[in-house]
């Protein structure tokens, strides 16, 4: 009977403190939440810069360490930087992420076609999108 009473008091509190109505559910995470400064404007659901030589900045609220998970764009190809997760570049822009910063510096765009590059980025169970549109330049017209 003492066993069985000793057992009852010692097992209680850790019922007791296992059980919580109020804890989170699992994959429950806060959305992303970023801000962009430099010359960048939005427009049909894209972050829209301009053709020439731009650099513009994200930066996550909410997340302290947040990485480059995939890049989706339109023309190149992507090449790894020192295998880092945090650092990409192709022909025409380079992205590094350092801490809650997402920077991407973009080649000015001489053609005569828009460039989109999509970085999905992830602090492990919440992702989120930010789509850039790099305008193309536009074509003077020649009066001869």
């Amino acid at each position: 009977m003492k066993q069985s009473l000793l057992l009852l008091l010692i097992s209680a509190p850790l019922l007791i403190c296992s059980c919580s109505s109020d804890e989170e559910k699992y994959g429950d995470w806060e959305p992303m939440e970023w801000v962009a400064s430099g010359n960048i404007t939005m427009e049909e659901g894209y972050f829209v810069v301009e053709p020439e030589d731009e650099t513009v900045h994200f930066t996550c609220k909410n997340y302290t360490a947040p990485w480059i998970a995939q890049v989706q764009y339109s023309t190149g190809s992507i090449i790894t930087k020192d295998d880092d997760t945090h650092r990409l570049q192709t022909d025409w822009f380079d992205a590094n992420m350092s801490g809650n910063k997402l920077t991407v510096a973009f080649e000015k765009n001489n053609t005569d076609a828009d460039r989109v590059v999509s970085f999905i980025v992830t602090a492990g169970d919440i992702f989120t999108t930010l789509p850039i549109k790099q305008k193309h330049r536009i074509m003077p017209i020649d009066k001869k």
